[in-house]
């Protein structure tokens, strides 16, 4: 599914287990597995959606590509330091012979040795 897309997801869609995406003179049904419909179902029910809408800004508007994209860029700077001490970590276990200098300066002004 396409993030575009994302706006064709209504409760009453998720109910009969079929969204249906009309763009561009084109029409397509996408069917959703049991297991994502209960947890859709069960999305709604914590947001308390009752119709309409699945996916909705703080607005309360249809969700869009740029929304996604600010999202997305959240969460990988949110990521980015676990990512960066993993990726050094990997290279410790690569190459236990050699004694890895990780530099972690821009957290605190220190280094670590790994032997």
């Amino acid at each position: 599914m396409r993030v575009s897309e994302l706006a064709s997801v209504t409760l009453d869609a998720i109910k009969t287990g079929k969204i249906s995406i009309s763009c561009k003179e084109k029409h397509r049904q996408i069917y959703l597995v049991h297991k994502l419909k209960w947890k859709l179902l069960d999305y709604c029910k914590k947001k308390n959606i009752k119709s309409g809408v699945v996916f909705i800004t703080r607005n309360g508007n249809p969700v869009n590509r740029s929304n996604i994209w600010t999202e997305m860029k959240k969460v990988a700077e949110k990521a980015f330091l676990h990512n960066l001490l993993w990726k050094k970590s990997i290279i410790s276990l690569t190459f236990p012979s050699q004694p890895l200098t990780i530099n972690l300066s821009f957290l605190s002004n220190q280094s670590y040795k790994t032997y």
